[in-house]
């Protein structure tokens, strides 16, 4: 019989973050014939009958966070947030380490769960909010001084475009394998509306123009690929399916790179105007004088057909 040496079954569950539900120290709910004791994280249900086999235990598992007591633990555990899930994260291009998402075994490799022609999968360990590279409008340049024109975005204004994962792993489809570990489809291209009018204003002796910067995602992990098996059907066909055994290999530490979405779906960031030399359109006005998000790391686009820093500016 399982378990036949024991008089009492304890159950221990590891709870990550029941502290929410359960203050820490020790609690007692008295519940016959069932008894939980929660302490220092972990939650000990002990009960009066063992079970008799595996699927006796999984039937106990079943119907004790069925239990109308346990309904609020149940949730917690349901519920548990991963940390790299944020619907207003804070884009200062830190990383947010821990995502549970998709953990990986003890030997580092990510858990057998492919589909695809691939056969890989993709556990994402940490994910970094920071603004991408500018996408200037495609509208008038801003100028200055005495007569010079008003220039302003209206409402509805949008920009479009495509994104680029940056994996390289040798992969037929990348973006599936992504989409993958970290939970939802990564779009091919996306759109951004204004949805408001934007005005030029506080030019100072400046020219310009419009700029937008989208709000981006880097997620990091590592990519466990795994070999296929023929089987052969009821007419003989032959075909190919991923085979869990043969891990091929796992490769740490990849990172995709992807727009950050708005509930709706679409790409989210932020409309500003970049200062320019009047005199010398084709180069920028320096850093200082520009917005603090444009200053951030790789948000200028500094490349010899757009603009340039003017090599006498510090």
């Amino acid at each position: 019989m399982w378990y036949s040496n024991l008089s009492t079954y304890i159950l221990f569950i590891a709870i990550v973050k029941l502290a929410s539900c359960l203050p820490s120290g020790g609690v007692d709910l008295k519940n016959d014939p069932v008894k939980f004791k929660y302490e220092t994280g972990v939650l000990k249900i002990t009960i009066d009958t063992p079970p008799q086999s595996q699927g006796d235990l999984e039937t106990l598992v079943s119907n004790l966070l069925a239990r109308d007591d346990m309904k609020h633990l149940n949730s917690s555990l349901l519920k548990r947030d991963d940390p790299c899930d944020q619907k207003a994260p804070n884009f200062n291009g830190q990383f947010v380490r821990g995502c549970n998402k998709h953990l990986l075994a003890e030997d580092g490799k990510c858990p057998f769960r492919a589909e695809g022609k691939d056969c890989a999968t993709f556990c994402e360990t940490r994910r970094k909010f920071f603004y991408g590279k500018e996408i200037p409008y495609d509208a008038e340049v801003i100028l200055n001084g005495p007569g010079a024109p008003e220039r302003s975005l209206s409402k509805g204004v949008s920009v479009s475009w495509g994104v680029s994962l940056g994996l390289t792993a040798g992969l037929a489809d990348p973006t599936g394998v992504a989409s993958g570990g970290i939970g939802f489809d990564i779009s091919k291209e996306v759109s951004y509306s204004l949805d408001q009018d934007f005005h030029a204003t506080n030019m100072k002796n400046w020219c310009g123009y419009f700029t937008f910067v989208p709000k981006t995602v880097q997620s990091c992990g590592s990519i466990t690929k795994f070999g296929q098996t023929e089987i052969v059907g009821p007419n003989g066909a032959v075909s190919k399916v991923c085979d869990e055994g043969k891990v091929l290999e796992t490769l740490p530490d990849k990172c995709v790179s992807y727009p950050f979405r708005t509930p709706n779906g679409n790409g989210d960031g932020v409309t500003l105007v970049v200062y320019t030399r009047c005199d010398l359109p084709h180069f920028i006005a320096p850093m200082r004088e520009q917005n603090e998000i444009y200053r951030q790391p790789e948000v200028a686009d500094l490349s010899p057909k757009t603009h340039e820093k003017n090599p006498f500016d510090p």
